[in-house]
């Protein structure tokens, strides 16, 4: 795909923005949108990377009111929509929100990254779309593309006019996240209550731990892998999940979700743990898909499923990273960037496992505002390794943060935006799908 940046850029106008565009590129049409500027033609089954700008009349609404609207808008409207992340960002020199969004599209996964601002008049919206194992060359690129973006602020005339008796686009402003909005000096909204609105929606199959066993022995056609006696009742379960047949052979759904299982494959867990859970989702990836094994969802209902029992599905490599995202429930939040914490390691895992009911140690804003919300440990580790490729702390509203052990044995936190998880996820499935010679 193209995506080197030294091919020489062609700028492209639409009212007061000014986009670069690659040679290669294409500008296109699209009913609704002040410009569209396209990868080169892609092979059919494909998804084809594209960056879009859309003008609008601002209608005196402010840029935190835009972007909370552009959140529900694109719950509403997206195909299996979830948004990772909503910060701060500049756009052309001026005030913008960046949002990350996940949704499926023609059975395809997508990345949409998505810059808004309010200038005078004008609202201006610019979203960049790619698919997940287009991630390495695409993101920075349509990244760059965007950064290089020019705004011309002035008096300005939007395209369209809205129709007579349209409503009014002004509206209440958003709650505003109080302690974010004091400790970093500006009005931030409330982006607790988009959780809500996100849950976790479970797929696949619910099977006990026993009878998963017998299941997969059926991807490598290991016939006696359990001991007769045994194998009747836990075949049973699988013909009643409409797994196996009457004989114990797969059915056309069970080949289905067994299908990632028959080739070669990688594989990873990732584990959370909270107060009142400890819960983990193994996938095994290939071409063909992943074969996912999971217990209670964080984000879901954590008595589903039960003890001894498991969720089984089978979903498309590229959809792996947004569903775990989902499952995690990691979600927008302030997250105070650059601004280390340190705790001992005895006071983490007491606080992980007891939560809140001592006060933080110490005085630090950033420590005493997640120390009150519910906490969540998840690790990634791939299969065969000794150790996680990485543990992370979920706070609540205080977001994400990457969890290490420094040189005297304490523990520190470091904050990043919510978005960056998904991107985490996203390279280890395409790295290991490259390892695989699968992409």
């Amino acid at each position: 795909m193209t995506t080197q940046l030294d091919q020489g850029w062609t700028w492209e106008t639409a009212g007061p923005v000014s986009v670069p565009r690659l040679g290669a590129w294409q500008r296109l049409s699209e009913r609704g949108a002040a410009l569209v500027l396209a990868h080169p033609e892609v092979p059919e089954g494909t998804f084809r990377p594209n960056l879009v700008v859309r003008l609008g009349e601002s209608g005196g609404v402010s840029l935190a009111l835009l972007a909370t609207r552009a959140v529900i808008s694109s719950l509403r409207s997206l195909p299996g929509a979830h948004v990772v992340g909503h910060e701060e960002a500049t756009l052309g020199g001026h005030p913008a929100r960046r949002q990350k969004i996940t949704y499926e599209e023609a059975g395809q996964a997508v990345c949409a990254v998505r810059w808004l601002c309010v200038i005078g008049g004008l609202s201006l919206e610019i979203t960049c779309s790619f698919a997940p194992e287009q991630l390495l060359g695409m993101e920075p690129l349509l990244h760059r593309m965007v950064s290089l973006a020019t705004v011309e602020a002035g008096p300005t005339t939007p395209p369209t006019t809205p129709p007579a008796g349209a409503p009014a686009a002004t509206g209440p402003e958003p709650a505003l996240d109080r302690t974010a909005s004091e400790h970093l000096g500006r009005p931030l909204e409330d982006l607790s209550r988009i959780a809500a609105v996100q849950p976790f929606v479970a797929g696949g199959h619910l099977v006990g731990d026993e009878a998963l066993g017998l299941l997969m022995s059926r991807a490598e056609d290991r016939v006696g892998a359990v001991h007769p006696a045994e194998e009747g009742p836990l075949r049973a379960e699988l013909v009643a999940a409409g797994l196996l047949d009457a004989t114990g052979v797969p059915t056309t759904a069970g080949r289905q979700l067994l299908a990632p299982l028959r080739e070669r494959t990688f594989s990873f867990t990732v584990g959370a743990s909270r107060a009142d859970l400890a819960t983990s989702l193994t996938a095994w990836v290939g071409p063909a898909g992943a074969f996912l094994v999971s217990g209670p969802a964080p984000a879901g209902d954590p008595a589903t499923p039960a003890l001894g029992r498991s969720r089984v599905q089978a979903v498309n490599a590229a959809s792996l990273p947004a569903l775990i995202v989902s499952w995690l429930g990691v979600g927008p939040a302030w997250s105070y960037t650059g601004e280390h914490l340190a705790l001992t390691a005895e006071a983490f895992a007491r606080r992980l496992e007891n939560g809140p009911v001592t006060s933080p140690p110490g005085r630090d804003p950033g420590l005493v505002r997640m120390w009150r919300e519910p906490w969540l440990a998840w690790s990634l580790q791939d299969a065969g390794s000794e150790a996680p490729a990485s543990t992370w702390l979920s706070a609540g509203t205080a977001g994400q943060h990457l969890v290490f052990v420094n040189g005297t044995g304490g523990v520190e936190l470091e904050p990043f935006q919510s978005a960056a998880v998904w991107s985490v996820l996203a390279r280890h499935v395409h790295d290991g799908m490259v390892r695989l010679g699968a992409y």
